[in-house]
C-alpha cells in the first residue's frame, strides 16, 4: 500500500519533523487494514466496552464509552461492524450516534491488554449503531489496566455542562491514571483519509495537571511512531476527553481546545518531551453510567500492568 493512502499532511509533517516517517510508512503497511480479519472479528465480539470519537451538532469533537455484554459488538461483514448499545440523549456524541457521522473506535480487552481501533461512518439503528468501516489498526498491548466494564441498565440524573471545571472534577481528573482522547482530521489533501480518531492516554496518578479552572496538560509518551493523534491536533487542533471514575461509574467528559508543547521539559524516567494543554471550552459530567467495576489481577505481571497504562501518539 502506498504510504500516501494512509497519512494525512498532520501526520506526514510530524512524522517528519520529528524523523520517524520511513519507520511509520513501513509500520502502517503491516498494520493498516480497509476490514476485519476473523481474529479481529472475534476479539471484538470479547469485548464488554469501546471508546468513541464523534462531532456534536457544533461540530465539537468529544470522547465517549459504550457498553454491553460480550457480543454487543459484531460484524455483519468484514467491512461492517454493528453496536448494539444504549445512546444516552445526555451524551455530546449523541448527535452522531443516533443520526449518522464519522467515528473512532477503540476495542480493549483490559485482561489481554490487546487493543483495536476501528475507524468509519456511523448509522443510526434501532439497537444501537452500524460502522461501514474505513480502518483497522491494532495497538501495543502493553500497560493496559486490567478492569473491567459492565453497563448501567439506567443512567442517573444530575448531568450538566459549565464552562469552568468544579473542585470534585479537578481532584478527579488530577488523580486519574487512565482517559481516552477524541481527535478528528479532515481531506487535507487529495487522497488522504478523513474521519476520527480516538486513543488511550495514561500515566501514573498526576500524570494529568490542571493548569487552571479551564486548562489541563498531559505529556506525550513514546508510542508508535504514527503520530495519529498529534498530526490530528496539527491540522485541527479540537479535541475531546472522556475520564471515568472506577469508584462511581461516573463519566467527566471534555472538549476544547489543543496546543502541542513541542519541547516540554520532563523528568528523565518520564520518558516524554512533548505535552499537549488542553483549554476546555465544555465539561459534561453523566453520573453512574457504569454499574460495575472488578479488578482483574492475580500474577505478578498482571500487577504490574495494572500499575501503568500505555499511550500512543
Amino acid at each position: 500500500m502506498d504510504g500516501r493512502n494512509l497519512f494525512h499532511l498532520g501526520e506526514f509533517e510530524t512524522q517528519r519533523a520529528l524523523g520517524t516517517r520511513s519507520e511509520a510508512s513501513s509500520r502502517a503497511r503491516e498494520m493498516f487494514r480497509a476490514s476485519l480479519t476473523r481474529a479481529q472479528a472475534a476479539f471484538l465480539g470479547r469485548v464488554s466496552f469501546l471508546a468513541v470519537a464523534a462531532r456534536d451538532a457544533a461540530d465539537r469533537p468529544w470522547a465517549t464509552l459504550v457498553f454491553g455484554k460480550p457480543g454487543f459488538a459484531f460484524t455483519t461483514a468484514p467491512d461492517a461492524l454493528a453496536v448494539t448499545t444504549h445512546r444516552d440523549p445526555r451524551d455530546p456524541a449523541y448527535r452522531t450516534l443516533s443520526s449518522s457521522g464519522d467515528v473512532g473506535l477503540l476495542a480493549i480487552d483490559p485482561r489481554s491488554g490487546r487493543r483495536l481501533r476501528v475507524n468509519g461512518l456511523a448509522r443510526a439503528t434501532e439497537v444501537g449503531f452500524d460502522v461501514a468501516i474505513t480502518q483497522v489498526f491494532p495497538n501495543c498491548p502493553r500497560f493496559v489496566s486490567l478492569r473491567e466494564l459492565w453497563a448501567s441498565p439506567s443512567l442517573a440524573p444530575g448531568v450538566h455542562a459549565v464552562t469552568d471545571l468544579h473542585d470534585p472534577a479537578i481532584a478527579w481528573i488530577a488523580s486519574a491514571r487512565s482517559f481516552f482522547l477524541a481527535t478528528g482530521y479532515g481531506a487535507c489533501d487529495a487522497g488522504a483519509p478523513y474521519g476520527m480518531d480516538v486513543s488511550h492516554r495514561g500515566g501514573e496518578r498526576g500524570f494529568v495537571r490542571i493548569e487552571g479552572p479551564r486548562d489541563l496538560s498531559f505529556p506525550d509518551y513514546t508510542g508508535n511512531d504514527l503520530f495519529s493523534s498529534i498530526g490530528n491536533l496539527v491540522k485541527d487542533p479540537m479535541a475531546g476527553l472522556v475520564f471515568v471514575s472506577l469508584e462511581t461509574g461516573d463519566l467527566v467528559q471534555l472538549s476544547g481546545t489543543a496546543a502541542i508543547e513541542w519541547r516540554a521539559a520532563s523528568a528523565p524516567s518520564d520518558g516524554a518531551t512533548r505535552r499537549i494543554r488542553i483549554h476546555i471550552d465544555n465539561f459534561v459530567c453523566r453520573p453512574g453510567v457504569i454499574a460495575r467495576v472488578r479488578m482483574k489481577g492475580a500474577s505478578m505481571k498482571s500487577t504490574n500492568y495494572a500499575k501503568k497504562f500505555v499511550t500512543e501518539r
